[in-house]
């Protein structure tokens, strides 16, 4: 009955979205983008760049609302790669964070005593058009992202480890790409054009991006993390971990879930308004 080979090739990437409930943090207008990146260059943008760094299913739709309402929109997510909600196109984007990921081993094993492999400008250029960025697999990426923006500020939500493996066997997970039977029927819609044509791949990618960069050493590929508490668990801890260590401490919010919310918003980012709020989702 399969109308094409779903078999995806290996340089295509993609990702499903968080799925995760979507309560308001705050309300606000956004901000006019002022960036002009001809050439590779930019004028100075109205404030710096901020960056979720927790994984898919940690709060990031939930921040991503709250960072379009207090003005930091738009913000790259998933959605954006898949979807392309704000009317950005995000072609390519797929392909890059593959070939990104793998890049990261490949830096090493030169020799190379950073991680980040790829060019700063790299990065601009990608979120050119864009404010702010949270969720996988825009977030796997601390060091490059840091290098890229020196000046961004930087939030990692937080949630019990238990919780997170929980939450993603019981959403994400249940997408296992290239291998369960809705992922293979997207592939064959590939012929419809966007969000279809980009699920080819969807495997190859988050699987370099499980290996390379959330969990090196803990788990290879994408379904090894599901399928595992114990390395999921290990995987978040380690992750959060290192996080805190690249990002500079006067950089960087650890936002627990269920715990923050506006007030802790707000003194981070300085400049906010006052509206009404509430906290953010754990799931």
């Amino acid at each position: 009955i399969f109308c094409c080979d779903a078999t995806p090739p290996a340089a295509a990437a993609a990702a499903t979205s968080a799925g995760e409930n979507n309560n308001k943090i705050i309300q606000h207008e956004h901000l006019t983008n002022d960036t002009d990146f001809s050439n590779g260059t930019a004028r100075p943008r109205p404030r710096p760049m901020v960056f979720g760094l927790g994984p898919g299913r940690t709060g990031t739709d939930s921040l991503r609302e709250a960072l379009i309402q207090l003005g930091f929109g738009p913000t790259y997510h998933m959605k954006e790669i898949l979807l392309e909600q704000e009317g950005i196109s995000t072609e390519g984007h797929l392909e890059f964070f593959y070939k990104a990921a793998r890049a990261t081993q490949e830096h090493k094993d030169k020799g190379y005593d950073r991680d980040h492999a790829h060019d700063p400008v790299d990065f601009r250029h990608i979120l050119k058009e864009y404010n702010s960025g949270v969720d996988w697999p825009l977030s796997a990426f601390p060091d490059e992202l840091l290098a890229a923006f020196p000046d961004a500020k930087f939030i990692l939500t937080k949630r019990s480890a238990k919780g997170w493996h929980k939450s993603i066997q019981s959403s994400v997970c249940k997408l296992n790409p290239n291998r369960s039977y809705p992922m293979k029927f997207l592939q064959c819609l590939r012929i419809l054009g966007t969000p279809f044509s980009r699920f080819a791949g969807h495997g190859d990618m988050m699987d370099a991006i499980i290996k390379y960069k959330f969990a090196p050493g803990l788990a290879s590929t994408w379904p090894e993390l599901c399928n595992s508490q114990q390395i999921a668990i290990d995987a978040l801890e380690q992750w959060n971990e290192r996080v805190e260590r690249i990002i500079p401490p006067h950089q960087l919010l650890i936002f627990e879930l269920g715990v923050h919310g506006y007030r802790e918003l707000n003194q981070f980012l300085n400049d906010m308004k006052d509206p009404s709020t509430t906290s953010a989702s754990t799931s």
